[in-house]
């Protein structure tokens, strides 16, 4: 597990391991799950700043990038520098074992309009 690299305290450690690998029961039925958090659990801040740590430290020198949880906003001026963060961002997330949800996604552009109206 990738968060072990950003912890030193063995405690903590094995705690997060026993909120990834738990037993629920669901009517009637218990499930066992060795990866993942359950929904709306208080870890989701702190597992999500560890486990994106290596894609905040790469694209925060790469123009305005912003994330809260898993939603990001990164804005570039150059076509080429957009394909860079693009790049580099899959890269990294293929390291975490981690993918951009597809329909989730937007890539486009700002028009100048919009923004000094605003």
């Amino acid at each position: 597990m990738s968060f072990k690299k950003e912890i030193q305290c063995e405690g903590l450690i094995k705690l997060l391991e026993q909120y990834l690998q738990r037993l629920a029961h669901r009517d009637g039925i218990y499930y066992l799950f060795k990866q993942g958090i359950p929904k709306g659990c208080q870890l989701s801040p702190l597992m999500g700043a560890l486990m994106l740590q290596a894609l905040d430290d790469a694209l925060s020198h790469k123009g305005f990038y912003c994330r809260f949880m898993d939603d990001g906003v990164i804005l570039v001026k150059t076509k080429l520098q957009l394909r860079s963060v693009i790049q580099l961002t899959h890269q990294i997330l293929k390291q975490l074992k981690l993918k951009v949800h597809p329909n989730k996604t937007m890539i486009g552009r700002i028009a100048k309009q919009s923004i000094e109206n605003h």
